[in-house]
């Protein structure tokens, strides 16, 4: 019923570009030929006209699209970036630059209990962060600093027992410690609070090879310690030659032209670092080759490109607002094309998955 009244509402704002009759031919068309959902329909706008099936057909969708690049990444070696533990180690034995791990928390880790923590604590001169194994949209993490005997989270007072506590909630399976990098330059002044990064989309085509497939820049929430889409802030859409042509504020769901506490024009900034930060990510794509696409966060600092944390999962539909789909030609020639009467190979998802119809396969 839910999923009902939206499509409805849907076809309401979109009536006065598309009649409702004419919609609804739209989404039967769409599912046909493109595998999109209504959904899809109506957040790449495609009731309002203007472009051609194939144009279309290059948006990718997270529930399903003509070419789906996420079905290139088998299930099996999901952990290596759902668990923070893992893809942190995975970082550092592939040599690629990431902020200092400094310990671990949690059963049998390098903290273990609350004398070991105090005493971690006795050794910190530099702000830490406090990032959780398994929690996704920046939930949990924590921005440390030092004040002579004193710790702050942002700058709100923490003693040891409570910063304890808080790595003690049992949803989050552990803790990584690590050392605070921070943005310089035009990113710095952008939010100094947080640390902003580039997101960069990277798909591997039938032939092995890497590509970027989506590049943007994410600036965290006024007062926040991280750049996460899920707690407001800013991304900023970028082209091949990494000039914005895009920016959406998730804080007013709106689309905007100047950041709205500094006034600084976001349809012109010239990003420092880019082309580094492309490089370093087609790079580890190179090292995690055992999957098929990954949405890389990178943030400029005074050390360089450094990978912040790699995601499985990577949020399609905003990287594409604003613009044309992000699979290129290139992509298209490189990656399964599907049809909705087409069942997906779902041998990329589960190795070893037979194709076969089940009726024919021995017991």
């Amino acid at each position: 019923m839910k999923k009902l009244r939206s499509l409805l509402s849907h076809m309401r704002r979109a009536s006065a570009s598309r009649s409702i009759p004419g919609q609804i031919i739209d989404l039967i068309l769409h599912k046909l030929m493109l595998c999109l959902s209504p959904a899809d329909y109506y957040h790449f706008e495609f009731y309002r006209g203007g472009k051609t099936w194939q144009q279309k057909s290059r948006y990718v969708a997270l529930g399903g699209s003509i070419y789906w690049p996420f079905e290139n990444n088998a299930f099996r070696y999901g952990t290596a970036l759902t668990d923070k533990y893992v893809q942190k180690h995975l970082l550092i034995g592939f040599d690629l630059p990431t902020p200092r791990l400094m310990a671990t928390v949690g059963p049998g880790r390098d903290i273990q209990d609350y004398t070991q923590w105090r005493d971690f604590l006795n050794t910190v001169r530099q702000p830490i962060m406090l990032k959780p194994v398994s929690s996704a949209g920046g939930d949990g993490i924590l921005a440390v600093s030092k004040h002579g005997k004193r710790f702050f989270a942002g700058a709100a007072s923490q003693t040891p027992e409570q910063l304890w506590e808080h790595m003690q909630s049992k949803s989050y399976q552990g803790f990584l410690i690590e050392e605070r990098v921070s943005n310089t330059g035009l990113l710095a002044r952008l939010n100094p609070t947080s640390l902003n990064t580039f997101r960069v989309v990277t798909i591997k085509t039938n032939d092995g090879v890497w590509h970027v497939g989506a590049t943007a820049v994410k600036i965290g929430a006024p007062g926040a310690v991280t750049d996460n889409n899920a707690q407001g802030g800013i991304q900023i859409n970028l082209d091949d030659a990494g000039k914005p042509r895009h920016a959406f504020d998730f804080a007013t769901r709106q689309s905007i032209t100047h950041h709205p506490e500094t006034g600084i024009d976001l349809m012109n900034l010239e990003l420092e670092g880019y082309r580094d930060v492309i490089d370093l990510a087609l790079r580890a794509s190179r090292c995690f080759g055992f999957l098929g696409t990954v949405g890389w966060d990178i943030a400029w600092t005074d050390q360089g490109a450094m990978i912040v944390e790699g995601n499985i999962v990577w949020g399609c539909s905003s990287l594409q607002r604003g613009g044309p789909g992000m699979i290129t030609d290139t992509l298209a020639a490189g990656l399964k094309r599907h049809h909705v009467f087409g069942r997906w190979d779902k041998s990329r998802l589960y190795p070893g998955y037979s194709r076969r119809p089940f009726w024919s396969r021995r017991t």
